[in-house]
C-alpha cells in the first residue's frame, strides 16, 4: 500500500498527521504538489513536483 496525497489542498496539520503515520506504521507516503515543498527526511516520505 502506499499514500498519494495532494499536498497543494491538504492542510498543514493533515500533513504532519500523515507524516507521522507513514513512519510510524511504515507505509510510503508520496506528496504531489505543483510548488516544494518542505518534507521531514525519512524513509517513508517522498514528494514528487508536477
Amino acid at each position: 500500500m502506499k499514500i498519494w496525497v495532494d499536498a497543494d489542498a491538504c492542510p498543514a496539520p493533515i500533513k504532519e498527521l500523515i507524516i507521522r503515520a507513514a513512519g510510524r506504521l511504515k507505509i510510503p507516503a508520496v506528496f504531489v504538489a505543483n510548488k516544494h515543498i518542505g518534507l521531514p527526511d525519512s524513509a517513508y516520505v517522498s514528494n514528487i513536483r508536477v
